[in-house]
């Protein structure tokens, strides 16, 4: 490498120029439908967080649907008596008819993501009716502080605000907008249209009028209400205006009074004000980072889902669930800890939008209570744990005895490894203090129930691997128990604690059975070989995303290649006849296709992109970015009906599951960015089919800031701050006589091996990396090589 001067280098140290015009540069990547949406499953929306709007028509009726929905209306029974899928699911709330005076013919919709907007226009045979709508970023309380507050009888807090404007032209200027209540009942169907012996639906809605405000109440069975509210200004020449409200509480009258005053408190305030300070939120939320791709159309969907992020959750907002705030029938209204939860947060950390992961970590800190009431009496006093789904309050039982399932132990653990990402990524210490006692006690549950052999090599007991069958020795449980010790003797560490439990974690380590395998590569358990087709990823999460087992050890990469290709290759070919006889008891059943690509589904190959990146692969991570959106081959019933990305971006596998419409951003992150182990992999699993790529600050483990780009095959000039002072190691393929700059004048960027730089970066200082003098950083956004641009939304 080409050192520089220690006297010289602050001062010629230079930061990377930006040259992005976010309004336009966002304008490219918005959602346009040359068609109004037929169906939910097509329709453009808004959201801030907690509420959320879908725009719509009603298959071929003459009429536009605005769907409302609020993340944290759910129903308040006792999970002991239906359990959260019917007793604490979500409920559906309701919609707005927008009726025409005369017949549709035509229309279009675009979401503009700058402003966070929706903008539509609807033609009739009578006239046009043009419109626009937003869910305020900003007009809200915290929710979980004003349920808290309601709960001591009190109101008077602000509830989240949709706006509507609309402008007619002819006899549209007559168009008619009313409401429609949704029945107050789960959508949930155990086997498909059987509901548990004695339930019983909410009581029918309420309709009330509060000082020229409508309002719709929807009573719960036992106690409390959510509400919607909305009033419409009168008319201005062509122009109408609409404002709505949503709310919960679990005090009778609270959410009907918060609601209406919401509405009235806009219609009065100055609208001009109102809609700028929402723009203003969104305008600082975008530039947190930046990353620009020669594909238009992976560009586009990138870009979708950072807009779709902070409209489902905020720092204040309501733990992510399938759905977001954006609800429609579904067989999963609950919050889901297999897998969906953890994997929906996964883009946050390297997006560099810690605040949106928030939601999560502050959600589990509330909730301790009941994950450790969730586990039997006599092991509450150190441990906790929480079940695949939950309420909102997270009160779960992770033994709730269903049909032919043993306890499901990894769920919270799985969690908690989320909440160490948002530690690891923000090196906030206050985060790991918080962390520390749940992440202890999830724990603690596997040390009651281990097995220890005569030679003294522990074992776990028959538990559930999620979604395939039980087994001893599970490795889903075993890479958890694993991570769990590991993480808790580092984080006593870090946090200076002197844990009693020291010694039995460190033995734990040394003496845990070693994960099962075959020939095959990683088994499901120690009896059960991993032979029938699977979405799942459970029995691998050692590779991804805990990377316990990863390609820096030599040792585990013929075990890591042959489980990750033997789970994304197998089909119903491979199976003997005694594992098929097997497969038909597993609950549920594991369907298998014929054609190829077995039990997996289209959001599998998120966590196969990310394991190929984890090899450097990323020729594969690609193919299996583009399988993800592209979706798999057309499915039978047999193999779970249509799934995949949406026109408007979200995933379906017959209903939304938005942790899938999210996951693709980390499989594209995951190309660009590492930083897994103890080392940044700048451009370490880059696909031939990108020889150019652009990223600015994208965050790393150790609270790193990370800028690079990618210049015909080869990285051209990377850019690191740290904002926490950790070690920095950066993998990398710049070659010899890279010049190095910093605001540091010690700065040093030495070789620790091949293609390994160890950089003494202090807390607050900054390196720029540069494969030659000449180059010039500058931030910049790449032309589309495939010409895409406006991708999604429904086209002609």
């Amino acid at each position: 490498m080409v050192g520089v001067a220690a006297d010289s280098v602050a001062e010629r140290y230079e930061m990377p120029r930006e040259a992005i015009d976010w309004p336009s540069f966002l304008a490219k990547q918005d959602p346009v439908w040359e068609r109004l949406p037929q169906n939910f499953d097509e329709g453009g929306s808004v959201g801030n967080g907690i509420v959320g709007l879908t725009v719509h028509q009603d298959g071929t009726g003459n009429l536009l649907r605005f769907d409302v929905g609020r993340t944290d209306v759910a129903d308040n029974r006792p999970p002991e008596s239906l359990g959260p899928q019917f007793g604490r699911c979500r409920l559906p709330i309701g919609y707005f008819k927008l009726l025409p005076v005369g017949k549709i013919t035509t229309g279009t919709l675009r979401t503009d993501l700058w402003n966070a907007e929706l903008s539509g226009k609807v033609e009739t045979d009578k006239g046009t009716i043009n419109f626009r709508a937003l869910a305020h970023a900003t007009e809200f309380d915290d929710p979980f502080v004003h349920h808290a507050i309601q709960e001591l009888g009190s109101g008077g807090q602000r509830q989240p605000v949709i706006f509507i404007e609309f402008k007619a032209t002819g006899d549209e200027r007559d168009f008619r907008w009313e409401w429609q209540a949704d029945k107050s009942a789960t959508t949930s169907r155990m086997k498909r249209g059987r509901l548990p012996p004695g339930y019983e639906p909410n009581p029918p809605p309420i309709m009330l009028e509060r000082d020229g405000v409508s309002v719709c109440e929807q009573p719960l069975l036992v106690g409390g209400a959510y509400a919607t509210a909305w009033m419409q200004t009168p008319a201005t020449g062509a122009w109408r205006k609409t404002l709505i409200s949503l709310g919960i509480s679990p005090r009778p009258g609270v959410a009907r009074q918060d609601t209406a005053d919401s509405v009235r408190k806009a219609v009065g305030g100055n609208l001009d004000t109102f809609v700028a300070n929402h723009r203003a939120w969104w305008h600082a939320y975008y530039p947190e980072s930046f990353i620009s791709l020669p594909t238009g159309r992976v560009e586009n969907y990138y870009w979708l889902e950072v807009y779709r992020f902070a409209s489902a959750t905020r720092a204040n907002g309501v733990l992510l669930d399938t759905q977001g705030p954006w609800f429609r029938n579904t067989f999963w209204p609950m919050w889901w800890w297999d897998l969906n939860n953890e994997t929906a947060y996964m883009p946050v950390y390297t997006a560099n939008r810690l605040e949106l992961g928030l939601s999560l970590v502050r959600w589990m800190d509330r909730n301790i209570g009941n994950f450790i009431s969730n586990v039997k009496p006599k092991y509450r006093y150190d441990s906790a744990g929480l079940w695949a789904n939950s309420g909102l309050d997270g009160r779960a039982p992770i033994d709730l005895g269903i049909e032919g399932l043993q306890p499901m132990i990894g769920c919270l653990p799985w969690a908690c490894h989320n909440y160490w990402l948002q530690y690891r990524y923000s090196m906030d210490p206050k985060l790991l203090e918080h962390l520390y006692p749940i992440l202890r006690r999830s724990i603690n549950y596997y040390r009651h129930v281990m097995i220890r052999d005569k030679d003294g090599t522990i074992h776990l007991p028959v538990t559930t691997s999620p979604e395939y069958g039980n087994g001893s020795d599970c490795n889903y449980d075993l890479a958890l128990f694993r991570w769990g010790c590991h993480t808790l003797l580092e984080a006593a560490d870090r946090l200076d604690y002197d844990d009693p439990l020291i010694p039995e974690w460190k033995e734990i380590l040394a003496k845990l059975t070693p994960y099962p395998a075959d020939s095959t590569g990683l088994m499901i358990a120690a009896e059960i070989p991993f032979g029938t087709a699977h979405r799942h990823w459970s029995h691998m999460l050692s590779i991804f995303p805990l990377y316990i087992l990863n390609w820096d050890q030599p040792e585990n990469r013929a075990l890591i290649v042959k489980s990750v290709d033997h789970w994304v290759n197998l089909d119903i070919d491979s199976l003997t006849p005694a594992m098929t006889k097997w497969a038909e008891r597993l609950r549920p059943p594991v369907h298998v296709n014929p054609k190829g690509g077995g039990g997996l589904r289209t959001y599998s190959f998120y966590a196969a992109s990310s394991m190929y990146s984890s090899m450097g692969n990323g020729d594969k991570a690609h193919s299996c970015l583009m399988t993800h959106l592209n979706g798999l081959p057309k499915e039978t019933k047999q193999t779970g009906g249509r799934r995949g990305i949406s026109a408007n971006g979200m995933y379906f596998e017959g209903d939304p599951v938005i942790e899938s419409s999210f996951s693709p951003m980390a499989s594209i992150q995951n190309m660009l960015l590492q930083s897994w182990g103890d080392r940044i992999r700048v451009f370490g699993a880059m696909p031939s089919a990108w020889p150019n790529a652009i990223f600015s600050d994208l965050r790393a483990e150790g609270a790193f800031l990370v800028s690079a780009e990618w210049k015909n095959g080869k990285t051209d000039w990377i850019r690191i701050k740290s904002l926490a002072g950790e070690p920095c190691r950066v993998v990398t393929d710049l070659p010899d006589g890279f010049v190095v700059t910093s605001t540091q004048p010690d700065c040093t960027a030495k070789k620790a091996a091949p293609g390994l730089l160890e950089i003494n970066l202090t807390k607050g200082s900054e390196v720029l990396l540069r494969r030659d003098a000449s180059v010039q950083p500058v931030v910049k956004p790449l032309p589309a090589a495939d010409g895409v641009s406006n991708y999604y939304g429904v086209k002609q």
